[in-house]
């Protein structure tokens, strides 16, 4: 837009320097009619110049000079009257006719018009150039600044959102490590007291060891004890601390598979490598997150974990033979997936599914765990729906 209306001012300007140019070229030889001999002299002079005057010659006698240009060439502007050879003529000239010198005087003033107005266009012309310049210039920072401001907005929400998903992730570990704390110093002591005491009773009383009741009685105990180590240890992940990662994960591979009666294979590349305790909390809850949700709905008879760290990624792949679900672009899951999401984003990592009904399910996460360790890569969800 700006270069066309730069084109269309200089193409209006010349045209009018050019209109401007045929008027004053039509106006010059209706204004001079040449009667007197001396003014036909001084028009030959001026048609026929380049050669000199021959002094002591009459300007009849000069006006046979012949001329050094081209014969066809025509007064075109009243600026030519200034030429020196005018002034010669009139000097050999008898004598200066008035007429001559008012037609001299009105073409110095047409003359003077003229380059007035010629400045004039020219002035308008540099004006419109300037003026096109700026109002560009002008428009390209208005862009340049509002795509800075968008940039700014995106950059502030994108920085609130983390700090959102920082404390939301790092409020519900503190939550984990509480109820992990009251189960075991609370109802695990209860259920180790219960414990005693039937124990008691069966030094104080030995028949009721025969009795049913008794029996079922201690198994239960045992058997709440059990489940609330297991969700004191769940919530706070102990083993990950004590013995890190890969030892986290076979962990929770070998209690599922022997829980659920299923294959469950762990396949580690690349653990050793130190990283964020975050990344490592994270990717901790991500697979216990995924297991227990194929327990749950998939009904599958086999699982794969790979978990491998290389150049700064950390790749996590979940697979499972169970029936699967279709999913889309609308499909949101539950709570699970969604704190699944939640925890990628979090990590700056990308989140890849690949489901289909009747053929399982496959989740393959990346994690940046390398160069500035957690939020350090591109927030991104990949969807995919196999062919």
């Amino acid at each position: 837009m700006l270069r066309m209306a730069l084109f269309l001012t200089i193409f209006l300007s010349l045209s009018y320097l050019d209109w401007k140019g045929q008027r004053a070229s039509a106006e010059v030889p209706s204004r001079f009619r040449y009667a007197s001999p001396q003014e036909r002299i001084a028009v030959a002079l001026v048609k026929f110049g380049g050669r000199p005057l021959q002094v002591g010659k009459s300007p009849e006698a000069n006006l046979n000079v012949q001329p050094a240009g081209d014969p066809g060439l025509t007064l075109a502007l009243p600026r030519m009257l200034y030429n020196l050879r005018y002034g010669q003529a009139l000097l050999h000239s008898a004598e200066t006719p008035p007429t001559l010198t008012e037609r001299l005087a009105r073409a110095e003033q047409l003359e003077t018009e003229i380059q007035k107005r010629y400045y004039q266009v020219v002035l308008l012309a540099v004006g419109s150039i300037l003026a096109s310049l700026i109002a560009g210039l002008l428009f390209f920072l208005f862009r340049y600044n509002k795509r800075l401001h968008l940039h700014r907005l995106q950059l502030i929400r994108k920085e609130q959102e983390t700090r959102r998903l920082q404390a939301m992730i790092e409020g519900e570990e503190k939550e984990r490590k509480r109820l992990a704390r009251e189960l075991h110093d609370g109802l695990g002591a209860v259920l180790a007291t219960a414990k005693m005491q039937i124990n008691a009773l069966s030094d104080n009383v030995p028949a009721v060891q025969l009795s049913q009741s008794y029996a079922k009685a201690e198994h239960l105990i045992d058997e709440a004890c059990r489940t609330v180590r297991e969700v004191s240890h769940n919530l706070t992940p102990d083993i990950l601390e004590q013995h890190g990662l890969e030892f986290a994960l076979q962990y929770l591979c070998d209690s599922m598979a022997k829980a659920h009666e299923l294959d469950a294979c762990f396949i580690p590349y690349g653990l050793d490598t130190a990283i964020p305790e975050q990344a490592s909390i994270t990717v901790y809850r991500i697979t216990q997150e995924l297991l227990k949700n194929i327990t749950q709905h998939a009904d599958a008879s086999s699982v794969i974990v790979q978990a491998t760290i290389e150049d700064g990624w950390l790749h996590l792949i979940v697979e499972d033979d169970g029936r699967g679900f279709e999913f889309n672009h609308n499909f949101t899951g539950g709570i699970g997936l969604s704190n699944i999401r939640s925890r990628v984003a979090y990590l700056g990592g990308r989140l890849e599914v690949d489901a289909q009904l009747g053929e399982g399910s496959t989740f393959n996460i990346d994690i940046p765990v390398g160069n500035g360790g957690i939020n350090g890569g591109a927030r991104i969800e990949v969807i995919k729906k196999p062919l």
